[in-house]
């Protein structure tokens, strides 16, 4: 304490605030504003993890799938059948590879479902005409659209995919100590090996057997990394830790010398049976989540020989319902975006002009999804009402918040 402190404050004007105890008094209210000011302007350590992480931690919508049949281009949710946590990038936090290798960031299972635990399933060089995606297909998964865009710059930069390779690629090991998986910035994604991933029946037997490969959503698969042959996989026994808190690693492994001795058994027995291979374990298995109810998937999949059904209008226009509902905004850029196509002003447009616009206001469907709407919208090919789009997407979606 100073002199003055012990002499006491009653000796001393209030003016004085140096030296006594007017002096903390005073300090003590400069360090509460200053916290209250922190705390409206947002510059607290807190409130800047918050405002980092709140891009990623917000819904994004999944793709329609009413037939339950997975193709190229939808957005799905990639859940852990085992824990049940959902694949998800971690676009902030950046991992060092070894030299000469492009950014890589965290991977990670999350417990809420979110847009960075948004997928989309993209062809590579050898499937870009087919629809369908069928067992043994090699993919890339590539994050949500809506990660590219920079919170500093608000700069949209490039696509994150899912990778893995070995520890001359990856530069280190996780929690686990087992082959890494991670999200890569690419630019030439379609012929990096690294991201190719192969999807695979965990039963080998059964999928041998099965007419139909076409992969079903909501239906257990395995996720085979292309360029080391191991699978992807992730356990509750390990966790990593970033912005989001504490999650389960994502990593890449089989089990090696089972499979070996297997595999050697099989061979001095004289059997080629297609099971020869090591029991899939459940940190292997995977399931693919789309916009869709999970009893009419497990419905369709007990029939996998039939054909697949056509899209319906109703079950496209729900999901867009859906989309509005997560996006506060997308009736008004879709009210917004249609006007400025409307060029002769008499609140009607073609398919085509209509498409576009629809596009262009950040309505996330398909091609096949897109025409099924439009092929609803435009009666034997007439133009389309902005109007009675406009007030009968409005109406369905109070009906639906109601």
């Amino acid at each position: 304490f100073t002199p003055q402190q012990l002499a006491g404050s009653g000796c001393y004007n209030a003016k004085v605030r140096i030296g006594n105890w007017n002096e903390d008094l005073a300090l003590s209210d400069v360090k509460a504003r200053a916290a209250a000011h922190q705390r409206a302007a947002g510059g607290r350590l807190a409130d800047r993890v918050k405002a980092r992480t709140a891009a990623g931690a917000r819904p994004a919508p999944l793709s329609a799938c009413p037939d339950g049949l997975l193709r190229f281009g939808h957005f799905v949710n990639l859940r852990h059948a085992d824990s049940d946590a959902s694949l998800a990038a971690n676009e902030h936090e950046r991992v060092d590879g070894a030299p000469g290798t492009s950014d890589q960031f965290q991977v990670a299972g999350a417990s809420a479902r979110s847009l960075r635990s948004t997928f989309q399933v993209l062809p590579t060089a050898a499937h870009t005409d087919k629809e369908f995606v069928e067992i043994g297909d090699e993919v890339l998964l590539a994050t949500h659209p809506g990660l590219r865009v920079d919170p500093h710059s608000g700069l949209a930069q490039t696509r994150l995919y899912l990778m893995s390779g070995a520890p001359s690629v990856m530069g280190s090991s996780g929690p686990s100590n087992k082959q890494e998986v991670r999200a890569a910035r690419l630019f030439n994604a379609r012929t990096t090996g690294d991201l190719r991933w192969r999807i695979e029946m965990p039963d080998v037997a059964t999928s041998l057997g099965i007419a139909d490969r076409r992969v079903r959503c909501f239906e257990p698969v395995m996720l085979v990394h292309c360029a080391t042959g191991r699978a992807l996989a992730m356990s509750a026994s390990f966790k990593v830790y970033s912005d989001y808190g504490a999650e389960l690693e994502a990593f890449c492994t089989l089990d090696k010398p089972a499979r070996r001795v297997h595999v050697l058994k099989k061979e001095h027995s004289g059997l080629r049976e297609p099971d020869h291979r090591v029991p899939v374990q459940g940190q292997n298995v995977w399931v693919f989540e789309t916009y869709a109810d999970q009893g009419q998937d497990q419905q369709a999949a007990e029939s996998r020989d039939q054909a697949p059904t056509e899209l319906a209008f109703q079950p496209v226009f729900d999901y867009l319902l859906y989309q509005a509902s997560v996006d506060p905004d997308l009736v008004g850029r879709t009210r917004a975006e249609l006007e400025r196509a409307d060029v002769a002003g008499d609140g009607m447009l073609d398919a085509v002009a209509f498409k576009f616009a629809l596009v262009d206001a950040g309505v996330r469907l398909s091609a096949d999804e897109m025409d099924t709407l439009l092929d609803g919208l435009a009666v034997e090919g007439t133009d389309i009402s902005i109007s009675a789009f406009i007030e009968s997407l409005s109406g369905s979606l109070e009906a639906l918040r109601e």
